[in-house]
Order: C-alpha cells, then sequence, then structure tokens
C-alpha cells in the first residue's frame, strides 16, 4: 500500500513540474571526424580493438599510400603508418591473429602484385610477397586454417583471370589455388557456416555473370548453382542462420533492385523482397539480429537519370526492405563498416554532385523499441542516507539499443541520481541491462521525480517516476516482515529477501548482483533468429564462477545439460543449438557452489525474442 501511495503522490507532484526530455542518442546518420584525406575506392575493415583502419584508395585520381585509424569512442582519425606501395580497389582480410593483409589492386601499375600486412600493435605494414599476376577488382575470403583465399579480378595485360592462389601468413608465401570455371573480375567471396568458400557472379568479357563456384581446399573447385540474376560489383552478406543474401549490382550494366538468398544447405538461390529502387552503388553490412543495412544511391528511373540516397533495411524473417534515415549523397566508392557495437560507419567516397573524393564520414545508429518499468519506489530511507535501486531496459526490438544521457526532472531530482554505465554500448535484442539509480532524500516527506531516458527510440525517450519518502532517523527504515527477534530485518542489496535469510554469513566480500555475494556468478548470454512462434537458437553461452556446477534447464523443449563455470570464459551450452524453443518457454540457469548461496537466472521467451530475468539468490551450504 506504501508504494501505491507513493506513487500517486508523485504523480500529483510531477504533474506540477515537469522537465525536457534530453536526446543525445537519435536513430539515423549523424557526422562524425573527417578523415584527414579525401579518398575514394579506399579499403576498410573493423580491427579487434574496435577502432576501423582505412588504407589506400584514389584522390584526385592519384593511388594513395596513406592510412587512418578512426576510434568510436572519440570520433576521430589518426594518421597511422603508410602503405609500401599507394592501392586502390585493393582487397583487404583481416587475419586470425588480429592483423590486416591488403593485396592488389590499382596503383603504378593497373594490376598490383604485391601485398603488405598492417599490425595494429606498431601501426606499420610490412611486405607480404607477391601474387603470381597482377591482380585489380579481385576477391578474398579467410579460410578456417587462417590462411587466405584470393580469386578472379583483372591481370596486369587488363585479362580477366581465373586465377586462385592461397596466401599462407606463417610463410608469407603466395601458392597455385586452382582456377574458376570462368575468367571475371569483380566477383564476390564469402565464407560458408562449414568453412567453405564460395565466389559469385563478376564480370565477364561477354558481360556480368550469374555463375558460383565453391572451393574445396588444395586446387580443387566445384560448379553450384547459379544467381538467378546476373551480377557484378554486388554484395554478398552474411544472414545469421548461415545463408548469404545478394544484393544490388550490375547485370547487363543496369543496376539491379533484385535481392535473392543463397542457401548452402540446398545449394538453391530463392528469390528475395526487392529494393525499393535499383542500387546505382552500394554497401551491405550485417547488423544484429540477422538483420542487413544497405546504403548508397539509387537509379530514380531509366527516363529520369539521376541518383538518389538511400539506405534501407532487410528483415529476413519478414522478407521485408525498409526505408530509414539517408546519409549525405556519396555517387560510389565509399566503405561501410559495421562498428563493434552494431553502428555503421561510412566514409570517404565520391561526392554525389561533384563527383569529387570527400573527408566527410557518418556514423548511422539504428532505431529500435524497448521495455522499462514505468515506476520505482524506494519507500522509507532516513533523510541524508542513501538507498539504491535499479531501472531495468529491455531491448524488444530487433537491433542493437543504444542509452545516452539521463535527465532527471520532476519536483526534486536532487535527491535522487542515476548512473547508466552497465548499459554503455549496444544492447542486444532481447537483452536487459539495469541503470543504478540511488535515492538520497534531503528532507523528511514524500520526494518524487522523472527519469528521462535518451535512447536510439522512436519519439521521446520512455519516462520513469521515481518516487520515495524521508524519514527521521529516529523513525529508521521499515523493514521487511518475518525478521527474527531482535534482528532488524534489513534487505541492503535491494532483491526483495531480507539480509538474514539472503546471505551467508561465513562468506566474504560485498554483495553484488542483486544480493548474490562476490565470486559467484551467473550470466548467461544467447544468439538466436526469430521464427514463427518463437525463437532458434545459434549459440547460449553461460558465464559462471570456475569450478561452479551449472545446470540449464528449458521448461520445454530442451534437455537439463550440467557443466562447469570458467570463470569469466564462457561456457558454450552446445546441447541448445539449433533448438527452437516456443513463446512462453522459460531457461533457467542455476550455479552452486559448496558454502556460497545458490544464483538463479530465468530468461523467457515471448513474442519471439528473449527477455532477460534477474539473478536471485537461496541459502545453500551456510
Amino acid at each position: 500500500m506504501l508504494a501505491v501511495r507513493l506513487i500517486a503522490v508523485c504523480l500529483a507532484l510531477l504533474c506540477a513540474s515537469a522537465a525536457p526530455a534530453s536526446a543525445t542518442v537519435k536513430p539515423g546518420w549523424a557526422p562524425t571526424g573527417e578523415l584527414h584525406f579525401a579518398r575514394d575506392g579506399h579499403s576498410a575493415i573493423l580491427l579487434d580493438d574496435g577502432r576501423v583502419l582505412v588504407a589506400g584508395g584514389s584522390g584526385d585520381s592519384v593511388s594513395m599510400s596513406s592510412a587512418e585509424l578512426f576510434d568510436p569512442a572519440t570520433g576521430r582519425w589518426t594518421p597511422t603508418g603508410s602503405l609500401h606501395t599507394g592501392r586502390s580497389f585493393a582487397s583487404m582480410v583481416k587475419l586470425k591473429d588480429g592483423r590486416v593483409l591488403i593485396h592488389g589492386g590499382g596503383g603504378d601499375a593497373y594490376a598490383l602484385p604485391n601485398a603488405e600486412i598492417y599490425d595494429p600493435r606498431t601501426g606499420a605494414w610490412t611486405k607480404a610477397g607477391s601474387m603470381s599476376i597482377g591482380r585489380a577488382w579481385g576477391t578474398s575470403a579467410l579460410l578456417p586454417d587462417g590462411r587466405v583465399l584470393v580469386a578472379g579480378g583483372i591481370d596486369w595485360n587488363r585479362q580477366y583471370s581465373t586465377l586462385a592462389e592461397v596466401f599462407d601468413p606463417a610463410t608469407r608465401e603466395w601458392t597455385y589455388a586452382g582456377e574458376l570455371g570462368d575468367p571475371v573480375s569483380a566477383p564476390v567471396a564469402s565464407t560458408l557456416p562449414d568453412g567453405r568458400v564460395i565466389v559469385t557472379g563478376g564480370t565477364r568479357p561477354d558481360g556480368a555473370t550469374g555463375a558460383t563456384y565453391r572451393y574445396n581446399g588444395g586446387t580443387s573447385w566445384t560448379p553450384m548453382a547459379p544467381m538467378r540474376q546476373r551480377r557484378s560489383l554486388h554484395v554478398l552478406t552474411p544472414l545469421a542462420d548461415g545463408r548469404l543474401l545478394a544484393t544490388a549490382g550490375t547485370g547487363d550494366m543496369q543496376g539491379s533492385g533484385t535481392t535473392e538468398i543463397y542457401d548452402p544447405r540446398t545449394n538453391a538461390w530463392t528469390w528475395a523482397a526487392a529494393t525499393r529502387n535499383p542500387f546505382a552503388s552500394s554497401a551491405a553490412v550485417a547488423l544484429g539480429g540477422g538483420f542487413v543495412l544497405m546504403t548508397g544511391t539509387e537509379d530514380v528511373s531509366a527516363d529520369e537519370p539521376g541518383l538518389l540516397p538511400s539506405a534501407q533495411v532487410y528483415d529476413p524473417v519478414r522478407d521485408v526492405w525498409t526505408a530509414t534515415e539517408v546519409p549525405d549523397p556519396r555517387a560510389s566508392y565509399f566503405s561501410a563498416t559495421r562498428l563493434a557495437d552494431g553502428r555503421v560507419l561510412i566514409a570517404g567516397g565520391l561526392d554525389a554532385r561533384t563527383y569529387s573524393p570527400v573527408t566527410t564520414a557518418e556514423i548511422w545508429t539504428p532505431t529500435t523499441t524497448l521495455a522499462t518499468e514505468p515506476a520505482v519506489t524506494f519507500g522509507d530511507a532516513t533523510v541524508q542516507v542513501g538507498v539504491s535501486g535499479v531501472v531495468q531496459l529491455t531491448n524488444t526490438g530487433g537491433l542493437p539499443l543504444f542509452i545516452g544521457d539521463l535527465t532527471l526532472g520532476g519536483a526534486h531530482p536532487d535527491d535522487f541520481s542515476a548512473n547508466g554505465d552497465r548499459c554503455r554500448g549496444g544492447i542486444a535484442p532481447g537483452a536487459t541491462c539495469a541503470l543504478d539509480v540511488r535515492f538520497t532524500p534531503s528532507q523528511v516527506g514524500v520526494r518524487a521525480a522523472t527519469l528521462t531516458v535518451s535512447a536510439n527510440t522512436r519519439g521521446a525517450g520512455p519516462v520513469v517516476l521515481l518516487g520515495g519518502r524521508g524519514v527521521t532517523p529516529a523513525l529508521g527504515p521499515i523493514v521487511s516482515p518475518g525478521p527474527a527477534p531482535g534482528v532488524p530485518a534489513t534487505d541492503t542489496d535491494a532483491d526483495g529477501v531480507v539480509d538474514s535469510a539472503d546471505l551467508c554469513p561465513a562468506t566474504k566480500g560485498a554483495t553484488r548482483r542483486a544480493g548474490c555475494p562476490t565470486g559467484l556468478l551467473a550470466d548467461p548470454s544467447i544468439a538466436y533468429k526469430r521464427v514463427k512462434g518463437g525463437i532458434e537458437v545459434v549459440a547460449y553461452y553461460v558465464k559462471a564462477t570456475t569450478d561452479a556446477t551449472v545446470i540449464v534447464r528449458c521448461s520445454k523443449g530442451c534437455r537439463p545439460t550440467t557443466t562447469k563455470g570458467r570463470g569469466a570464459r564462457r561456457v558454450r551450452v552446445s546441447r541448445l543449438n539449433g533448438k527452437r524453443l516456443a513463446n512462453g518457454t522459460k531457461i533457467t540457469v542455476t550455479v552452486s557452489l559448496p558454502g556460497r548461496l545458490t544464483t538463479t537466472v530465468t530468461d523467457s521467451i515471448a513474442r519471439g525474442r528473449r527477455v532477460e530475468g534477474r539473478p536471485r539468490c537461496v541459502p545453500v551450504g551456510c
């Protein structure tokens, strides 16, 4: 009843004093720091430390050797070591150890044969041998053993090539890897879930092709089902379920608005929803949750030629393209890179109006939805003595959630404080994070405030009502029912269980994670795709205290699994791989150790998404 009365009083107070919402996080495109050098036709890749490496390209028709690093944390570009050879339209691959290989492209020669490796630790490039031919407009992919496959392209005699080669980073040697069935330039390669590589499309001497080939290792290639649309300069994007989405490109020298999906299990291409208009130039980036962002310029119509900036998001579950906010128009040859937190960086390229290389860069933040508690009440608190609580935010959309400023308003904002450090970075679809909120009443009586959360949702962010009552030290805090005689029934960790029934007296260390003593960790995570009536698990992991017993159970749809915790290292629960869990299913993770509290986390599946539960503890072995 106290909570109900507090909310009613808080609402009355808040109606008289409202605060504007902060909006520092907005979905859509926003400018970020500019490149030091205008460039187009450059190569870009995400490094293991979250920075983006950009190298080479063309500036005023001259192949460039300069390279730069973008730091998403600061929004700034920093020059790094230069290439030994200036090159544009080169291929770039991140190696297994985090270094980056760049090879081929155009420079002083029409097609360059040499390669270089960038080490992020030193910021320097070292030479990495040469291919047997010069190669521009080739394609490459990382093999499971850490080597790199290169195929197709135009050689130094301006001839289309069938030649494939493999680079070994350990020896820095290039070896012959067989021949494609057709000589092609600008094909596109992608690694399949089983580690094999397919090479699709490209341009033959007689025009675009839909031919597809699978590399089997050694010098062996197998022709596969061809694409339904002949494509060159297209984009091939892996989906969350292992299929590949082919978009855009040119076929018979016309921009293509058709899209299709390759299923490696059936070796078949099937039509997917077409984009709104054919893309003249584009880049596609795989997003979290299986979505794909495609951005670039569209051909408006054959009768009215022109370029229109466009950005669209593809949902593979619904097979729908949805228009999203558009960036500044770039005619072509820009880079698009998915950042570690799920946002997308585009940089450089040719200005759509002047066709000159640009220095500008932009970051795209997706639009999603979130759910939170409408109100949080703290009960009674001694004046000038703070009590802590949390406001839980759940990403109910299909793309990452980003939290910005937290703004306190209402009648008594100075009596409350909020910290969003635990919600920084992208919050995955279906995941929940906690904002830390503290109530420190400045005087006796009911105190109220609002907490406005800035997030990448449509419209204003959610507003949470905060309330509590300040009491004098003589009154003390309201205690939970049922204390032992003479023992105050305090609940210092605010998990709903009084300390006398919640903490092991022999356990040392501060309480954390909703009442669980330090060292007892239960943190499940899941990768999944949405299916009709629920989800299909791609991978399920648990972080748990080292050597603790971990038991994972489903209310329906899977058998129990028992394993051991490995501390900060995730343990994969392989038995859940590929399982379809219907809406309403609960996944319970129990972590136990002798002499510690047993921690239980129960997640649930609702509306095709995972809803994360809070850790709960019970005394075991005290």
